[in-house]
This record gives structure tokens, C-alpha cells and sequence, in this order.
């Protein structure tokens, strides 16, 4: 694994997310930098890849591979928060325009959105948390640390089957009280594809964590950095500023390579 390019950049971004308001209001043009902080937000840093076909309101049928960001409420209407390269800006698309769903990993094809977030993403929007998946609780409990690990993991244009396994393994220990198959968690990695935003926005959701899982997530992050058996400088210097971001939050830790 190589070292994240921009590292430095997550100050800046934690700073930015800070001077957020917070609003019931989903303007297009604050999706991105302030998304966590606004009410509403159902599902945040996702970043799964997804084939969407949906209609506009002019009558018309588009279909686009997309990538979901995030799960937003706005008043009584839910939307994903997507990005295509083949759609230049960041989008909302209301979950009543959309007509089907593409799952990218196993192929089938959904046509309730509700039900790709269950089995899919481990989402769930229709259900009382009593009656949510094993497997929907884990994602939940897990979804920042594996979102950002998955992008770790990514940072050298190739995640590894042992990188994989890692995140595998950090869901398990963090749910040792759940009973969930982990090739539904593989299939989950494999639906991820998280960008530098996802991450930023994962790692400032982990910062509301309690400690411990803060420690057990660096940890985790120490054991992806050395799987390839060497220990880039630059690596060094990125395990070291996140080190940095949670002291400055009042984390104390206590993590070196």
C-alpha cells in the first residue's frame, strides 16, 4: 500500500466541515463539502458504484453508472447524492424517478431502491432497527472505518486480497456479537469505490467514535500499511498526521510504525 497522495488535506477539510451550517435545506451546491453536517443526512460516506435508470421530469429515460455518495432526507422525499463522470456536477436523484437499480457486483437488478439499500449497501430506511439484517448492522456500525480503510487499501490502484481480508477482519472483531456470512461483507468492499471525499468525510464521522474504536480503526490502518511488508516514508508521515487530527480533537494516542 502506498502512501495517500494530499494527506495535508484533511485538516484543511476538517476545518472547512467545522464552518458547515447546519440547515434542513439539500441546495445542490453545498452537497460535498457540508453534507454530513446537515440534517437529513440518512447514509453518508458511501461511495458504491451503482447503475441507475431513472426518469426526468420532462418524460424522458436516462441510464448512468453512478456514485453513491450519500442517502439524503429532505422533508418527505429521500435522494441519493451521485456523481458520474459521465454527468459532470453532483446530483440529486429523488428515489420516485428511479426505475431500476444495477447491482455492480452480483448483477441483479432492483426495482424498489429500498430493497437495494437493504441487501446491497445495509441501508435501511422502511424497517424499525429491531427488525434490520445482521449484516445491515454491521455495515451501519462499521461504515465510516470501512469506507476509509477501503480507500487506504485503494491508494496504490490495487486492493490486495490480504487488504481486503484486513477490513474483513476489522468488521468481525467490531461485531463479534452478530451473526452475518463475511462473504457479504466481501461483496460490499467489492461495491465500494471511495474517492478522496468519501474519505475525508468518513474520517471526520469517526471522529465522533468513542476512543477505543479510534484506537482499533489506527490499528487497523497500521496493519494495511504494513501488509506489503514495507513501510513507505510517506506513509510514516500520513499515519502520523492522522495521529495529529484526533489529538487535536482531544484523542490522545498512543501509535507509531
Amino acid at each position: 500500500m502506498n502512501a495517500v497522495k494530499n494527506a495535508s488535506k484533511i485538516l484543511s477539510f476538517f476545518s472547512q466541515f467545522k464552518r458547515c451550517p447546519e440547515s434542513e435545506g439539500l441546495p445542490a451546491k453545498e452537497i460535498g463539502d457540508c453534507a454530513s453536517a446537515q440534517q437529513g443526512v440518512l447514509a453518508s460516506g458511501i461511495s458504491a458504484g451503482v447503475g441507475i435508470k431513472y426518469s426526468l421530469k420532462r418524460g424522458l429515460i436516462e441510464q448512468h453508472d453512478f456514485v453513491l455518495k450519500r442517502v439524503l432526507k429532505n422533508k418527505d422525499d429521500i435522494y441519493f447524492n451521485v456523481f458520474s463522470e459521465e454527468v459532470p456536477t453532483q446530483r440529486l436523484l429523488n428515489l420516485s424517478s428511479i426505475i431500476e437499480i444495477k447491482d455492480r457486483v452480483n448483477k441483479v437488478i432492483y426495482r424498489n431502491p429500498y430493497r437495494y439499500l437493504e441487501k446491497s449497501l445495509g441501508i435501511e430506511l422502511q424497517n424499525t432497527p429491531e427488525n434490520y439484517s445482521q449484516f445491515s448492522h454491521a455495515i451501519n456500525r462499521t461504515r465510516p472505518g470501512v469506507t476509509a480503510l477501503a480507500y487506504l487499501a485503494d491508494s496504490d490502484g490495487d486492493r490486495a486480497p490480504e487488504e481486503r481480508e484486513i477490513i474483513v477482519d476489522y468488521v468481525r472483531k467490531k461485531c463479534p456479537d452478530l451473526k452475518y456470512d463475511d462473504q457479504e461483507v466481501r461483496d460490499y468492499l467489492a461495491r465500494l469505490v471511495p474517492d478522496e471525499e468519501s474519505f475525508y468525510e468518513a474520517m471526520v464521522l469517526m471522529l465522533a467514535k468513542e476512543n477505543w474504536e479510534i484506537k482499533f480503526f489506527m490499528e487497523t490502518v497500521i496493519r494495511l500499511i504494513l501488509s506489503d511488508g514495507y513501510t513507505h516514508p510517506n506513509e510514516k508521515e500520513f499515519l502520523n498526521e492522522l495521529v495529529s487530527i484526533f489529538q487535536s480533537e482531544g484523542i490522545e494516542l498512543s501509535i507509531g510504525v
